[in-house]
Formats: C-alpha cells, sequence, structure tokens
C-alpha cells in the first residue's frame, strides 16, 4: 500500500520545510514540541490507514466508506495525543505545538486522501445485477 511511504514522507517534508523555514528566518523551531506533533501526524496518519488496509478487495463503494473512516480515526488520534501533549507539563511552548499539530494534521491529511482516492480507484466496480438492480429501492418492483 502506498501509504506506508506518502505519509511519513509528507511527516518528513512537512518537519524539515518548517524547520528550514524557521533557520533561515532566525525564529526558534521548538524542536521538541516539532517531534512530538511529528510522532502524533505520523501515528495518527498510518492508524487511519486501518481502515483502508482492511477493506482491501473490496469494490469502490467499500473502499470510498474505509477512506472516509480513515480520515476519522486520524482526526480522533491526531486529536487525542495531542490533548495528551497539550496536557503534559513537560511541555513549555503550548502554542507553537498547537502550530506544528496543525501543520501535520493538514499535511498527513492530504496524503491519506491521496491514497484514499487511489485506492477507490483502483477498487473493481459493482456491477448494477450484483447490486439488484437499478436506481430504485431493491424489492419495490410494481407487478
Amino acid at each position: 500500500m502506498k501509504a506506508a511511504g506518502l505519509i511519513p514522507l509528507a511527516v518528513v517534508m512537512v518537519g524539515g520545510l518548517g524547520y528550514g523555514l524557521c533557520r533561515v528566518n532566525g525564529v526558534d523551531a521548538h524542536v521538541k514540541q516539532l517531534m512530538l506533533a511529528g510522532g502524533a501526524g505520523l501515528a495518527g496518519g498510518l492508524a487511519g490507514c486501518v481502515p483502508l488496509a482492511l477493506a482491501k478487495g473490496g469494490v469502490q463503494a467499500t473502499m470510498a466508506q474505509a477512506g472516509l473512516g480513515g480520515t476519522v480515526v486520524h482526526l480522533m488520534l491526531t486529536l487525542v495525543l495531542g490533548g495528551v501533549m497539550w496536557g503534559m507539563s513537560r511541555v513549555e511552548e503550548r502554542a507553537s505545538l498547537l502550530c506544528w499539530l496543525t501543520a501535520f494534521y493538514w499535511a498527513v491529511l492530504v496524503a491519506m486522501v491521496i491514497v484514499a482516492v487511489a485506492a477507490v480507484r483502483s477498487a473493481k466496480v459493482e456491477s448494477k445485477a450484483a447490486s439488484g438492480g437499478g436506481p430504485g429501492v431493491a424489492g419495490s418492483e410494481t407487478e
């Protein structure tokens, strides 16, 4: 699955780009917060790919639902991990943690959507005969 490489790549790219921009502009990058937020983004993103992996081999509708479920898992796990980090007494600069979490969340979300769209496109299409017929409700045909 592409997620194994694309999501960590997104985390490394955002972390590296953000750190580099901070260094160039003479701003403290808050490396501790960067690493914590990157770990939360990576964990949330990889956990969000579990529904796609479980639905592998399904039809397009199943893969689309798995992709949506994966984004919810990603959101919730990133939120929980961010809240735990926010509450830790060892994290001094909480505002920088929030900025890094936001950057990693959006980057990983974009990577997850790319993976989900690729999974939906590569899934087999369910035929009308297998799904019970046309656009109406199954079993409601008039005699």
